[in-house]
């Protein structure tokens, strides 16, 4: 949880394949009017320019060492449905807004981010500890994002809520070896 007068930091990833540039757009709008909020993003190779990203710290791609480190002093980590993702925000232990990549906007093959949303969306899939909210597109995604930092700075999402995923060390090594898989490389 962010200190009393700090911002909440949060990190947004579209992932590295393509860009996603309808959540970057909608993030982007949304942290215009929150002065009290820092986002760094990773965008991918997006065709917005700096008048669209406004305020946010833009970074096309992260190296590894670097994702990781934005990844874990965040607050909040705003991300596509991907499972690298995901898969990191349960070994980090962040809280995580998901907004899925649509098959019929080509923002993707297909619609298995909306399939996997709506896995997320269904608590018992990962078990009501794991702080994770689904936006199924960008006109939710304000009030998602405007409800997740709200209950940050309440201290009711987050470690100090007691809501932070903490995996057993064979849930930790099972995450660790997906997150290899998916993302073609070990997490430190």
């Amino acid at each position: 949880m962010a200190q009393s007068g700090e911002p909440l930091r949060l990190f947004l990833t579209v992932g590295s394949q393509m860009p996603f540039d309808r959540l970057v757009t909608a993030v982007a709008g949304w942290a215009e009017s929150r002065p009290g909020v820092k986002v760094v993003a990773q965008i991918g190779a997006s065709s917005l320019g700096p008048d669209d990203l406004h305020p946010m710290e833009v970074f096309e791609h992260l190296s590894p060492p670097h994702y990781l480190h934005h990844f874990g002093q965040s607050h909040l980590v705003v991300a596509h449905a991907g499972m690298g993702s995901i898969l990191t925000a349960l070994d980090l232990g962040r809280p995580l807004v998901v907004m899925p990549r649509r098959g019929h906007r080509a923002e993707t093959r297909n619609d298995h981010q909306l399939d996997t949303a709506r896995h997320l969306m269904d608590r018992e899939a990962f078990g009501a500890r794991m702080p994770v909210r689904v936006a199924l597109d960008e006109t939710v995604l304000p009030s998602v994002l405007d409800q997740s930092c709200d209950d940050l700075r309440q201290g009711r999402l987050g470690e100090r809520a007691g809501l932070t995923y903490t995996a057993s060390d064979s849930h930790a090594a099972l995450i660790r070896r997906l997150h290899s898989v998916v993302m073609g490389s070990a997490l430190p």
